[in-house]
């Protein structure tokens, strides 16, 4: 069996959270709970704009998105989103997700793989607070499954 081959030419970051600069601000605003803005982790006016212009800046070729809702109801909001922001971003791979709450997840999925043409699904359980063995969840993965 032959073996598998990737030629890459460029940096490819294979896993990153850009977020609408409103999210991307809250977010920050709860790490500077942790970490303070004077331990440099992270700048308070940080934009999705400047996070994309410094991966490209060094070279980075793709980018895998992902971008998840945190309450029922943003699903869809966010999908558009990535999308929008995907087709402003060469080499942006933008990623869906769903909140367990969202009571119309196989039109979710549908719409976010067919119409929005996004990569694949993104769920973060530990951040949307949701077991994969969450019973919300199962519809969910029956539809991504077929």
């Amino acid at each position: 069996m032959p073996g598998l081959r990737f030629e890459v030419k460029g940096l490819i970051d294979a896993h990153i959270h850009i977020m609408s600069n409103e999210r991307l601000a809250s977010g920050i605003r709860w790490l500077h709970k942790f970490y303070p803005p004077s331990a440099g982790l992270v700048s308070s006016d940080l934009t999705a704009e400047k996070v994309i212009s410094d991966l490209v800046g060094v070279g980075t070729k793709a980018i895998f998105n992902f971008y998840y809702p945190l309450k029922a109801g943003e699903s869809r909001s966010i999908n558009a989103w990535q999308r929008d922001f995907a087709l402003s971003h060469s080499g942006l791979v933008p990623f869906a997700s769903l909140d367990p709450g969202d009571q119309d997840k196989g039109l979710i999925i549908k719409d976010a793989l067919d119409d929005l043409e996004l990569a694949g699904f993104k769920f973060h359980p530990y951040v949307q607070r949701f077991s994969l063995s969450d019973p919300q969840m199962r519809r969910a993965f029956e539809e991504l499954d077929e």
